[in-house]
């Protein structure tokens, strides 16, 4: 699909999310030593895993510690849907929303 076939919303899309002109990748270099990096600090988590017990890391889970740690934390071991945790939910993705709105000029 050409530019010329989207339509403005991918447009939008693809001027946001999109290499820039003379994007240039990092260096493997670089790459290599993040790997690294990642691999000796995630050792001792590594060593706790297996087949039979493996990590499982969901979208969903990302984006609730990344929107409230401490709700996420909270919500670990003793969560179940009482009124005020539909109160808190529905408040936290209003306030979201109001955040990000783009509104109309």
């Amino acid at each position: 699909m050409s530019n010329q076939e989207l339509n403005p919303m991918q447009q939008g899309v693809v001027e946001v999310l999109g290499k820039p002109a003379g994007w240039v990748p990092l260096p493997l270099t670089v790459v290599t030593a993040v790997r690294e990096q990642l691999d000796t600090a995630l050792a001792p988590l590594a060593a706790k895993l297996s087949p039979d017990q493996p990590l499982f890391i969901s979208k969903g889970s990302l984006n609730t510690v990344h929107g409230c740690e401490a709700h996420f934390m909270a919500s670990l071991n003793s969560f179940e849907w009482t009124i005020n945790n539909l109160r808190g939910t529905v408040m936290h993705k209003a306030v979201e929303l109001s955040i990000n709105w783009l509104r109309a000029s």
